[in-house]
């Protein structure tokens, strides 16, 4: 079952919170597989359903099949853009458990502690202070400029035309080049790098087993293919790494600004 915050104590909440990152962390992982593998499946059965007798896929079904390649990537990038802000708040959110526990272990001889048996309008009033301090965080975090001079609404744009602009290439040189739709088939999976198996793991992994079990257990895991560190599957899941640790912290340095308990910040690499 789950563990009430109550069950915590103050030394154990920051690993717990990184621990919680990282599981949503694969999460999204999981999903954004999930999301795109059936775009995947759906643009290279295409290709290796209509070949001539040499083995070359059809130019008619390449040209007849931009129209559809745009829709459905497109959809896409806007299912998984859900994704990520739903993501987003989550990560922002594991901090305010921290929040709770250190505050009643520090600060229950001088004030109230937060509990569930407060009224409804005192757990109201604390629930929308800390949504509203979330969110200010987290349009801060959305504005911020990369190195590169973009901001994530950028990025996500950079994702979606970006990714478009190479399948067309891709489907574009294979016509010219009359390529055997083996070599394109192989070519698109590898340019956008969905897997089948890899949200049934991480449910797997992340739901099913007990910590010390998977730790003894290699059962689920997945070794290779050698490439995951490419295509537009890991392009998305890097936005989304780096966009969910930037969150959390930013929600965990807006709480320690107005912590009473908090006398400065040791970073540890």
């Amino acid at each position: 079952g789950q563990m009430a915050l109550s069950d915590l104590r103050p030394t154990d909440v920051d690993r717990l919170n990184h621990a919680a990152l990282m599981r949503l962390t694969l999460r999204v992982m999981g999903e954004t597989h999930q999301q795109l593998y059936p775009f995947q499946a759906w643009l290279v059965g295409l290709v290796r359903s209509n070949t001539d007798t040499e083995g070359v896929v059809s130019g008619h079904t390449l040209l007849g099949a931009m129209g559809q390649v745009e829709s459905r990537y497109r959809a896409f990038v806007q299912g998984w853009s859900a994704l990520l802000t739903a993501a987003r708040e989550q990560a922002a959110s594991l901090p305010f458990g921290s929040l709770v526990v250190q505050h009643n272990a520090f600060m229950a001889g001088v004030t109230q502690t937060l509990t569930e048996e407060q009224t409804a309008d005192e757990v109201g009033t604390i629930i929308n202070l800390w949504q509203q301090r979330r969110q200010r965080a987290l349009m801060a975090a959305q504005q911020r400029v990369y190195g590169d001079g973009l901001q994530l609404s950028q990025r996500i744009w950079q994702l979606e035309n970006g990714g478009l602009t190479a399948i067309r290439n891709t489907l574009a040189t294979a016509y010219a080049e009359r390529t055997s739709a083996a070599d394109l088939a192989d070519r698109l999976e590898g340019l956008l790098g969905a897997e089948q198996d890899l949200p049934r793991w991480t449910q797997q992994r992340l739901y099913g087993m007990t910590p010390s079990e998977r730790a003894a257990d290699a059962n689920g895991l997945l070794r290779g293919p050698e490439d995951r560190g490419q295509g537009i599957a890991y392009k998305a899941l890097r936005l989304a790494r780096t966009e969910l640790q930037y969150a959390n912290h930013a929600v965990a340095t807006e709480i320690v600004k107005h912590s009473p308990w908090v006398t400065g910040r040791k970073v540890r690499l």
